[in-house]
């Protein structure tokens, strides 16, 4: 990788020197010069003078009498820690100035407690602890930060033999250091600059991206100019758009809402005013743009031509496939003979089940000195066990029908401490996910131990889950969670304990009687129900009623009974601890707007309020269509940017009336529901 940036590097700084050939910059020169430090007005020119393309540059600035500095192999370039830009800057600098100086000039980043300020520094960036280049930044702070699209602005200037090359931003300062490298170094045998100069430039930012040629641009022509760069709706920039053209018409049949015109001007000194379409205006929109000096403007037109639309009555479902209850099956602990005899019935019946892994089973967290170590972006540092691959190798076969959750680091009591208490949460949850690559660990299963402080300490690690965590199962009470206004980090449990089989199926008060009856609530008035069982043995041998270890047999009349039939019709949705929590989360904040213009298509809309890093998870929405639909084509933009296009075919449903089920996932732009051939 480092080979590879260093080739770009090179390959960079080649396109600068080559593509601007022996004559260098090729400025815009204005008509009227203004002499300056440096420069003379009858013919006299200096060994060092002010570059002719800068003679109008805005903000030329110097002493009484400027000096020269040389630059030399004990310069050191300076650049702000953790500036991409000022790196990729300063391999291009020390590129250019390595055959001038004989070597390769040091760079180091601005810290006051191994890099001392030197005489002799070129600062690349608004380094902070170096005085040269804040006070020249806070000076003109405002300039150097005034972005447009296209134009840049960068500094170049000397101070008691330091360079100073600063930028508004990090395309400004590569160009600010290519500028510099062309100017100063270049098919040069000594590098000086005059000392105590300065200038500000304004340069073309877009004819640099398309030639690598830096073509400064005057602050006169700056004052009194009014042309537009781009013309935006919604802050979507308007294809076509060319400034020569001062009337434009767009189409937003396919919207309800007026967009809002913006747009960004090539001047940062011009005045830009904004009408905004609406029915007073016959929904015609202007943007006028004059110049600093008012001596120029223009006017731009936008027309918005809208269309009626008919709303679609599309139903978003509370559950995946329109299944009225949940379960999220979910074994505590972690144990090998559980694990496989889960393993084998869940895949024999399709069904998926979550493992509740104490982080210590698998890893554990680094200490130096008793005290936690951390990267550098803030994350535990773990090592994981030697013992864990048999884990690693039966999860990474099976990701299909298991699942990780967090059961917090020990599974030992606590205590209040925010360090202790923090390592059980997100400690844990940094093991598990480094010890199973593929494995996001969004939900936490609270272990049972005893202690007096117990409910404190469960109050206390609720303080770290947010952002972490999404949902966690808590105490066992035999009952489901509510689809509408779940405790998300409180969730009801339903435990399985042992029970002789001869009560299996009566609906008595027990383990056996609890599930039988949280799944038939489920199903009839919608329910999530979150399980928790331990240890599965082959046989009963020895086994009583409630029992923390059940058989397999009891297991598999769970599913075989309850479970299976109810998935089977349609009634109850077996999802992982996580996606059940991402779907019921997600409904809740959803806004669904599904609307169909004369052409048929159909363009759906859904959203919600939800952490997009966090919820990913597709909805099931039903689109209602008529009898000319046989099948349909869905196409939108994925999360990742990507374009996605499915084709899907007509449903009936049993009242005869036609349907297309899609799934989407929200914030994911407007999709597009079409006839297909």
């Amino acid at each position: 990788m480092i080979m590879k940036r260093m080739f770009v590097f090179i390959i960079f700084l080649a396109c600068v020197l080559v593509l601007n050939g022996c004559a260098g910059i090729t400025p815009v020169v204005p008509s009227s010069t203004t002499a300056g430090v440096g420069s003379t007005t009858g013919g006299e020119v200096p060994t060092l003078k002010k570059p002719a393309f800068a003679e109008d540059a805005f903000l030329w600035e110097a002493t009484a009498e400027a000096g020269k500095t040389e630059i030399d192999s004990k310069y050191h370039i300076i650049i702000q820690e953790g500036n991409s830009s000022a790196s990729t800057s300063a391999q291009v600098l020390r590129l250019g100035l390595s055959n001038v100086i004989g070597s390769s000039l040091r760079t180091t980043n601005d810290k006051l407690d191994n890099n001392p300020e030197r005489d002799k520094e070129i600062l690349l960036g608004t380094v902070n602890n170096r005085s040269a280049a804040s006070a020249v930044f806070e000076k003109h702070a405002e300039v150097l930060s005034s972005y447009t699209d296209g134009i840049g602005v960068f500094y170049i200037g000397a101070d008691n033999g330091k360079i100073l090359i600063l930028a508004e931003d990090d395309d400004s300062m590569v160009a600010a250091t290519a500028f510099f490298v062309q100017q100063y170094v270049r098919e040069k045998e000594v590098v000086e600059i005059e000392s105590d100069l300065a200038s500000i430039y304004f340069y073309d930012k877009i004819e640099y991206a398309n030639s690598r040629e830096i073509v400064c641009v005057s602050q006169e022509d700056l004052m009194n100019n009014a042309l537009m760069l781009n013309l935006k709706l919604d802050g979507r920039a308007v294809e076509g758009f060319s400034s020569e053209v001062d009337s434009y018409n767009y189409d937003i049949q396919r919207s309800d809402s007026i967009p809002v015109i913006s747009a960004d001007v090539f001047s940062p000194y011009a005045t830009v005013n904004i009408e905004q379409p609406s029915a007073s205006n016959n929904w015609t929109g202007k943007v006028t743009v004059a110049s600093a000096d008012e001596s120029t403007s223009k006017v731009y037109t936008v027309k918005i031509n809208r269309a009626e639309y008919d709303l679609v009555g599309a139903t978003l479902h509370k559950l995946k496939n329109g299944a009225t209850g949940a379960i999220s099956l979910v074994q505590d602990d972690g144990f090998n003979e559980t694990t496989e005899i889960m393993l084998e019935v869940c895949k024999q019946y399709g069904l998926k089940f979550n493992i509740a892994m104490a982080g210590k089973k698998v890893g554990e967290l680094q200490q130096v000195n008793g005290q936690y170590v951390f990267d550098e972006n803030g994350n535990y540092k773990t090592t994981i066990l030697s013992g864990a691959s048999w884990w690693q190798n039966i999860v990474s076969q099976n990701s299909d029908v298991i699942e990780i959750t967090s059961h917090s680091l020990t599974h030992a009591s606590w205590g209040l401490t925010d360090e202790v208490v923090k390592a059980e949460i997100i400690g844990s949850q940094q093991i598990l996910r480094d010890a199973f690559p593929g494995q996001r660990v969004l939900t936490f299963a609270y272990p049972g131990f005893t202690s007096s402080t117990r409910d404190a300490e469960y109050a206390k690690a609720r303080e770290f889950m947010a952002g972490h965590y999404i949902a966690a199962r808590y105490l066992s009470t035999g009952k489901h969670n509510s689809l509408s206004n779940p405790t998300y980090l409180n969730l009801d449990c339903c435990s399985l304990y042992y029970n002789d089989p001869a009560t299996w199926g009566t609906g008595a008060n027990n383990n056996d009687g609890w599930m039988m009856k949280a799944i038939q609530e489920s199903c009839s008035n919608g329910g999530w129900i979150v399980t928790m069982n331990h240890m599965i043995a082959s046989t009963n041998s020895g086994l009583t009623n409630n029992s923390m270890t059940i058989d397999r047999a009891m297991f598999e009349h769970v599913v075989v009974d309850y479970i299976v039939p109810n998935v089977q019709k349609g009634l109850l949705w077996n999802g992982f601890f996580s996606e059940v929590a991402q779907y019921v989360t997600e409904y809740n904040s959803a806004n669904l707007v599904c609307k169909t213009y004369e052409d048929g298509v159909i363009l759906i809309d859904l959203t919600d309020e939800e952490d997009d890093t966090l919820y990913d998870y597709a909805l099931t929405i039903d689109v209602p269509v008529d009898e000319t639909w046989t099948k349909a084509t869905l196409t939108y933009t994925g999360r990742d940017g990507g374009a996605v296009e499915k084709v899907l075919s007509v449903s009936t449903a049993s009242d005869g009336s036609r349907y297309i089920r899609i799934e989407l996932v929200p914030d994911c732009g407007t999709a597009t529901l079409a006839k297909a051939n």
